[in-house]
């Protein structure tokens, strides 16, 4: 799942993550997001990391990883094996 307000990011990290062969749920806003994990368990969210912390609390109790990600093109560039490694339970390599 990805969780980003703005269209255009959101449809860059859609993109990204699609060409690597990622099935992706874009969403627009945290509260969407959240209101589908009620029902639906994403592999990973990705979400800006400013955002992070808020994903996390309204996912409590449940343990989903999250993806932090920041606006710099080297991010995008590193999601998909950051992604890859939270997935197989891995700590996220530092920014």
């Amino acid at each position: 799942m990805v969780v980003e307000a703005d269209r255009a990011r959101r449809t860059l990290t859609e993109r990204i993550l699609a060409s690597s062969h990622f099935a992706v749920a874009p969403v627009a806003s945290i509260e969407s997001a959240l209101a589908i994990c009620r029902g639906l368990v994403p592999s990973v969210i990705v979400c800006n990391e400013r955002d992070e912390p808020r994903v996390r609390a309204g996912l409590e109790p449940r343990d989903i990883p999250i993806v932090g990600t920041n606006v710099g093109a080297d991010a995008l560039e590193r999601l998909v094996d950051r992604i890859r490694d939270a997935v197989r339970g891995q700590p996220a390599p530092a920014r």
